[in-house]
């Protein structure tokens, strides 16, 4: 695998998201059109970033489906553009992304 992009996730959008409060390095990794992103945590008594990302063709009609079926959504406004994030009811944290 490749890096393809390196970058930090600041400790206010990683509490956001991950609830863990502090800077984290991610790397994107690539082989094909194989990705993932790796967190590189420093502690080993911290919670966790697992999450799985997801490709959809209507992210906004996914978050309304979602929301009226009682599951947790996290949207954070970006400048350039929204984070998403769906949680199931058993606590698996789903980010959505749309193609």
């Amino acid at each position: 695998m490749k890096i393809v992009k390196q970058f930090t996730i600041n400790r206010e959008l990683s509490n956001k998201i991950f609830n863990i409060n502090e800077d984290t390095d991610v790397y994107l990794m690539q082989k094909d059109e194989l990705l993932f992103e790796l967190f590189i945590e420093h502690n080993s008594n911290a919670k966790n970033y697992f999450h799985i990302c997801l490709n959809v063709h209507s992210r906004d009609k996914l978050i309304e489906k979602a929301k009226k079926q009682n599951y947790t959504c996290t949207i954070i406004v970006k400048k350039n553009y929204n984070l998403v994030f769906i949680q199931d009811k058993t606590g698996n944290l789903f980010e959505i992304k749309e193609l």
